[in-house]
């Protein structure tokens, strides 16, 4: 399966996450409607935690897309879901997604291992109370 296709069907799989929680992982594309990747928000009821994703083609990176969309996600949970937390993962050698959640003034929790997946990751979190202080 190709990287546009497996794209197509994560965001097909969000339509329920969407409907129960008014939240999910949504298409990003330029002005032209080129596809960027995916961005946005899930929340997991077995830990009761909403965790930022995005995954944007190679192509992309570097050039402030991930930021761009991360940050209105995080405005969307917070602002209009008012969310109390909100987390992001990631393994430990992505430094592109790591930056990314420092940038957003995530806060760095340890590293965990995930239960669904081989590897260790790393945890950032950003409170409500964060989140206010840190878009002044």
């Amino acid at each position: 399966m190709d990287s546009d296709a497996l794209a197509r069907l994560v965001l097909l799989q969000q339509r329920p996450q969407f409907q129960q929680y008014k939240m999910g992982r949504f298409a990003t594309t330029l002005k032209d409607g080129t596809f960027l990747g995916w961005c946005g928000l899930r929340y997991f009821p077995e830990t009761k935690e909403v965790d930022l994703g995005y995954r944007f083609h190679r192509r992309f990176w570097g050039q402030g897309f991930a930021t761009e969309a991360a940050t209105a996600a995080l405005k969307y949970g917070f602002e209009n879901l008012g969310l109390q937390r909100i987390i992001a993962k990631a393994m430990p050698e992505n430094t592109a997604s790591l930056k990314v959640m420092q940038k957003l003034g995530m806060t760095f929790r340890g590293l965990i291992k995930d239960p669904c997946e081989p590897h260790p990751l790393v945890v950032y979190d950003m409170t409500l109370e964060e989140y206010r202080r840190w878009k002044r």
